[in-house]
């Protein structure tokens, strides 16, 4: 008998980690489909255009090619060393966020924002592989001089998860009554 409750435990487990690999592999894979597809239409339509103000100027659609990380940190170093850190290292960190989507249980707001933290970083990465080492980027928030620095849709998504991942984070511990007591 021992044996088949090993193997029930077993299957779920198994039956688990493909039920979070579906659904990484879903939201990973529509944030990376969003953010290609906005930024080929984008970059298609608008390319010779000058930035296009939106709302008042709010939104203003500029296009850049980024060759640096978020917001353009590091766009001065070497390109080998930029190549390394924006390429190697993000694919590595990737494929750490992957793991840890799958190895550990979560609830489905800590897997969908892995989900979307994939996503986001494959939707840059394939821009660095496929664009000689840059970034798409194309839209600028703000209000008259406070304006953010120009991101894209994948940008969006990275902040979105790691967001959600400091909420549930943040909730959780505040939820723990020991942590309570002892604080």
């Amino acid at each position: 008998m021992p044996s088949n409750d090993l193997s029930a435990a077993k299957t779920t487990t198994s039956g688990g980690r493909a039920r979070r690999l579906v659904v990484l592999l879903l939201i990973a894979g529509a944030t990376t489909s969003c953010d290609q597809s906005s930024k080929s239409v984008i970059f298609d339509r608008f390319a010779d255009s000058p930035p296009i103000e939106y709302l008042g100027g709010i939104f203003r659609l500029t296009l850049v090619l980024n060759r640096g990380g978020f917001l353009g940190l590091g766009e001065t170093l070497g390109p080998s060393l930029r190549w390394w850190l924006f390429t190697i290292g993000v694919t590595v960190t990737l494929a750490m966020v992957a793991y840890m989507a799958l190895s550990q249980r979560l609830e489905l707001r800590g897997l969908a924002a892995l989900g979307l933290i994939l996503g986001g970083g494959l939707g840059n990465l394939l821009d660095r592989v496929l664009f000689d080492g840059v970034v798409r980027d194309f839209a600028n928030v703000g209000l008259g001089p406070v304006r953010t620095g120009v991101f894209n849709l994948a940008d969006v998504a990275i902040l979105t998860g790691a967001a959600v991942l400091i909420l549930e984070g943040w909730l959780s511990s505040s939820d723990d009554p020991d942590e309570t007591a002892s604080t």
